[in-house]
């Protein structure tokens, strides 16, 4: 379905440039409508389905692979949309980096090279740099990449204060990506946010990306991140992702806004799909809000997520109503 599909579209819309989206259902005439004002009611009825939303929004497709979907560096996990934006992020900053070093290389001219060198697959297309007199900005242009066969991808990432490192690199990118999938509507990603990956090298690496507005549409669906911060802490020898996510989600969806705060930090290995440990708190409308206790990871044998909802915020908290479901119920 399209909700389906901007789900998937969450992992900062690079799921169109990693698996890609889910098919979207219905063509491309709709017209796109702001998401709505005010916060999105949360009740009981609804708890599951918001809270699918909301991890979803987090962990990015999240399918979650290992943690938080939109954070992180490392590729190996076993959910293949997992950490889709860093890990686009930090291959399209090597690209440059390994660019401009080439012997080859020319500064102030446009380079164009395939899209398998930002993803390291087999992903048809082309996309440009242009390095602006190898100042600190770079424009990164995709032409028709198709990193799937169903999905073809066009438009820029624009990275400004790039900083390079031997343990680490930061900077700024600027994004406005269009996805097609065969059969379905385009989907806009729209936006930007700062990004620093440090530790490189050593046995703990970490990514932070911050932002002030990130937006997704896809015909009449449109979703926005505000005031977002994803952290995500790499254990080399462990092989343990520690991630946690702070943003307000304005969506058609949820008819409104809600807020997503970490309490625990989610924790992941590479094998897994899905945590197995980590606290969260969605308030929506009217002080209504759910604490989301993650029990265990798909492995772990009968109920994996508990979901508490509080339906006025009163002190001292009484929960209305506590479910408990599988990862699978969750639909991310």
């Amino acid at each position: 379905t399209s909700t389906k599909t901007l789900a998937n579209l969450r992992v900062l819309g690079m799921s169109v440039l990693v698996v890609g989206l889910a098919a979207c259902g219905g063509g491309g005439d709709s017209v796109t409508a702001p998401p709505p004002a005010g916060g999105a009611t949360i009740s009981a009825a609804n708890a599951r389905a918001v809270t699918g939303d909301a991890i979803g929004a987090g962990m990015g497709s999240l399918e979650l692979g290992g943690s938080l979907g939109l954070v992180g560096v490392e590729t190996s996990n076993a959910a293949p949309n997992n950490r889709v934006l860093s890990r686009l992020t930090a291959n399209a900053v090597k690209k440059i980096m390994e660019q401009r070093s080439a012997p080859e290389s020319v500064t102030g001219v446009v380079t164009t090279l395939p899209c398998s060198g930002v993803t390291g697959d087999t992903a048809s297309g082309t996309f440009s740099l242009d390095d602006f007199n190898g100042t600190t900005s770079v424009q990164m242009t995709f032409t028709n990449c198709k990193f799937d066969a169903t999905e073809t991808t066009n438009g820029t990432m624009t990275f400004s204060n790039l900083t390079d490192t031997v343990s680490g690199t930061s900077g700024t990118v600027s994004l406005n990506l269009t996805t097609t999938a065969t059969g379905g509507s385009a989907v806009t990603v729209t936006g930007g946010f700062t990004f620093a990956i440090t530790g490189v090298g050593t046995a703990t690496e970490t990514t932070v990306m911050t932002g002030s507005s990130l937006t997704m549409t896809e015909g009449a669906l449109t979703e926005t991140f505000s005031s977002f911060s994803f952290t995500s802490v790499f254990d080399i020898n462990a092989r343990i992702y520690t991630d946690s996510a702070n943003f307000t989600l304005t969506s058609t969806t949820l008819g409104g806004s809600i807020t997503f705060e970490t309490l625990t930090p989610f924790q992941s290995n590479e094998v897994n799909l899905y945590p197995h440990v980590g606290v969260v708190h969605i308030t929506g409308a009217g002080s209504t809000s759910l604490h989301v206790t993650i029990l265990g990871n798909e492995t772990l044998g009968g109920p994996q997520v508990r979901i508490d909802f509080d339906a006025d915020g009163a002190t001292p908290v009484v929960y209305e109503n506590t479910s408990f479901v599988a990862w699978s119920a969750l639909e991310l």
